[in-house]
């Protein structure tokens, strides 16, 4: 349910019912390659986080993540070689202020601390609980850009949404509901 949910909200309105999933292109591949390298990474996180300190496996993960990022970004993207001279010159992109600050916010939150509350988080949280918590980054996303853009609240999203909470909730219940019946 959540990931018919998730195609829903991250597809493109104008794409049939039927063919969700046969329009992929390129960064389509690539989300969903993304998405499959952060559930091993939820699954990894499971096993250590109960023989490692958290602060210990938060350092670690913030420290691959730069490594496998930065080899990432130059092998898709690799810099012009007459680029690299001018990259820290004064009145580069780089040196503009809102690009530090993006630099940093991604850098600082949504890496270093989100690994590090994720880490600490696996200690006491089942993996999946996990995961079914990180689905709900695409229902915040459009959320935000209905509040924060203005955009439109479309039926296909919003069904995508409520796909994605049932999926959760389902996650959830189903587990405690099996329990209770092998009990009685």
């Amino acid at each position: 349910l959540a990931f018919f949910g998730v195609a829903l909200l991250t597809t493109p309105a104008h794409t049939p019912w039927l063919h969700l999933l046969r329009n992929l292109n390129h960064g389509d591949v690539l989300t969903l390659a993304c998405a499959f390298g952060f559930a091993l990474q939820i699954i990894a996180l499971d096993h250590g986080a109960k023989r490692i300190r958290f602060d210990q496996l938060a350092l670690l993960q913030i420290g691959f993540a730069m490594l496998f990022l930065t080899i990432g970004a130059w092998w898709i993207e690799p810099p012009a070689p007459h680029a690299m001279a001018h990259l820290f010159s004064p009145g580069s992109p780089l040196m503009n202020p809102l690009v530090l600050f993006a630099v940093g916010v991604a850098g600082i939150l949504a890496t270093a601390l989100a690994f590090s509350i994720q880490t600490w988080a696996q200690q006491v949280i089942p993996a999946t609980n996990i995961a079914v918590i990180v689905t709900l980054e695409p229902v915040f996303a459009w959320l935000t850009a209905f509040v924060v853009l203005h955009e439109r609240l479309e039926l296909r999203r919003g069904l995508g949404a409520m796909l994605v909470l049932t999926g959760i909730l389902a996650a959830e219940i189903l587990p405690r509901w099996r329990r209770r019946i092998r009990k009685n």
